[in-house]
Parts: structure tokens; C-alpha cells; sequence
């Protein structure tokens, strides 16, 4: 009886023994993973930033060339020249529309047109307007 106690006592510990190890070696992953996240993350925050809108035809200047011609300003903004510059006016006079510290109200105004036109996708607009993701979210 007693060696019969003994083995089940054995087989327990064996038992919580493994999951123990088992639980040791579900930690040590957590900390292994949590570790590398740490490294990558400092990492990826060091690596120098490289500029993406570096085009010298920027919104203000493709919009200026859109001006030149009448067939380009409708299919890229859906409007003639001078609707677009009336309904800039009314924006900005009734509706609150205004410059910003580095876009003209023409050129917010533009970004919104262009992308009611043209359903173009946020990173197109940033690489038609070379403006940041942020710019273009306002």
C-alpha cells in the first residue's frame, strides 16, 4: 500500500512537473518575443527618415498648370477655371475655408475636388499634392 502511494505521489510530481516546465518555457518565449519587439522598435525609430515628396511639381504648381488648360482643369477637377475660383470664394468668404501655414485654401479645396473627381486612393493624393499623409487626412 504504501509503495502504491508512493507511485501515485511520484506521477503527481511528474505531472505538475511538466506543466511547470511547460510554463517556464511559455514565459521564456513571452520574454524572448517581448524583447525582440523592444529591438525592433528602437530599431526602426533610429533608421533616418527618408523624404517621399521630394517632386518639384507640387500641388500649388500643378494647380497652377491646370489654370493653363481648360480640358486638364475639368477632367482632373471636374470644373472650369472659373467655377473653381468662384466656389473657392464662396468657401472662403461664407463657409470658413482658409489658408493654412503651407496650403492655400485653392490647393485644400483642389486636394478635396481631385479626390471627389477621381476616387483617388490617400497615398496618391500625397504623391499628386506632395503632401504628408497627415496634410491630406485634414
Amino acid at each position: 500500500m504504501v509503495r502504491l502511494c508512493t507511485e501515485i505521489v511520484h506521477k503527481r510530481r511528474s505531472k505538475l512537473s511538466a506543466m511547470e516546465t511547460h510554463q517556464k518555457g511559455l514565459l521564456q518565449g513571452t520574454i524572448f518575443a517581448a524583447a525582440v519587439a523592444a529591438f525592433l522598435s528602437v530599431a526602426i525609430s533610429s533608421t533616418p527618415k527618408t523624404p517621399i515628396c521630394t517632386s518639384i511639381l507640387n500641388g500649388q504648381r500643378w494647380l497652377t498648370e491646370l489654370y493653363l488648360s481648360p480640358v486638364r482643369m475639368h477632367e482632373q477637377l471636374g470644373m472650369a477655371k472659373h467655377v473653381f475660383r468662384k466656389l473657392c470664394t464662396e468657401l472662403t468668404l461664407q463657409h470658413g475655408l482658409s489658408d493654412s501655414k503651407h496650403v492655400c485654401a485653392e490647393e485644400k479645396l483642389a486636394i478635396f475636388l481631385h479626390f471627389a473627381r477621381t476616387g483617388a486612393s490617400s497615398r496618391m493624393l500625397q504623391e499628386r499634392f506632395q503632401r504628408s499623409g497627415e496634410t491630406i487626412s485634414k
